[in-house]
């Protein structure tokens, strides 16, 4: 399947064509609901434990997907245009990418908030599944070859995720890629 990417492309359609014709590979391109429902059950089906609720997060290059889920049902699920690509290239600081994701993510609130289902609370499992997510894990653990294995199911507290950000934040990308876990391309 294809996701924000195509679905956001000016040429989207041109592009599944092409995979098409060089490949015989018939894309089909779904919506973000579907991508999160897609996510949470690929979550579920690697998570140690099965909570009764949980939210999932997948930061992709042109959106994030929000899936909240009660015994494994999902219940709620947003995709907002936050991702990582969409945030580097469209804005040029650390401060208006902090208050692009800071209204986005007051936005998801809201929603959550007047939604009928009941919002996460203190027995909600957070779960950040894709590349965003295990590099914040890798660099937690000083990796410096990936072990998926060792990431799978680790768990990274709210204190070291600010710990990273303000290691990396007043790095430039050269110096970033000194920081063990942290691989080309996601300076």
């Amino acid at each position: 399947v294809a996701t924000s990417a195509v679905r956001d492309a000016v040429n989207g359609q041109s592009f599944i064509g092409q995979i098409y014709r060089q490949t015989g590979i018939a894309l089909t391109v779904i919506d973000g609901e579907q991508e999160g429902i897609l996510t949470l059950t690929g979550v579920v089906a690697g998570l140690d434990c099965q909570p009764d609720h949980l939210m999932v997060f997948d930061v992709g290059g042109g959106s994030t997907e929000y899936t909240l889920s009660h015994g494994g049902e999902a219940v709620f699920v947003r995709s907002i245009p936050l991702g990582v690509v969409r945030l580097t290239e469209g804005t040029a600081t650390a401060a208006e990418m902090s208050e692009k994701i800071e209204k986005e993510l007051c936005l998801l609130s809201n929603e959550l908030s007047d939604s009928l289902v009941a919002a996460p609370d203190q027995g909600t499992l957070l779960v950040g599944t894709a590349g965003t997510a295990t590099t914040l894990a890798a660099i937690s653990m000083k990796m410096a070859t990936y072990a998926y294995r060792r990431v799978h199911n680790s768990i990274l507290s709210i204190d070291e995720i600010r710990r990273i950000y303000r290691l990396l934040l007043p790095l430039s990308p050269e110096v970033r890629l000194e920081t063990p876990g942290l691989e080309k391309g996601r300076e």
